[in-house]
């Protein structure tokens, strides 16, 4: 087997503790045209195909109290079209968000 460095999406943050810049999680859509990773602080990036970032966005916590849960794990719904990730938090809560190209647009 042979593997190939393709590029390297996220480089490390300079002034961000190193816990807090750890990748909790990864995957890639059903498709194989977006990718998302979850850091330890929460916020989770999209990425393209062609591994461009279009999008970011932090998750909510299941109460209104401290953000004190850590991410378990998320993936993507099977369907390409109805792009939907599910994301399973520490605080007994599975938050569903749906993406689209289209919204990562609007928000440019």
């Amino acid at each position: 087997m042979r593997l190939d460095h393709r590029a390297s999406l996220i480089q490390p943050r300079v002034g961000v503790p190193s816990w807090n810049a750890k990748i909790v999680a990864a995957c890639f859509s059903s498709d194989n045209q977006r990718l998302a990773v979850v850091t330890a602080d929460r916020e989770v990036l999209m990425y393209d195909e062609k591994g461009e970032r279009v999008d970011k966005f932090v998750t909510k916590a299941n109460n209104s109290g401290p953000k004190t849960y850590i991410v378990r794990g998320m993936q993507f719904s099977p369907d390409p079209l109805d792009a939907k990730l599910a994301i399973a938090q520490s605080d007994n809560a599975v938050f569903v968000y749906k993406w689209t190209r289209r919204h990562a647009e609007m928000k440019e």
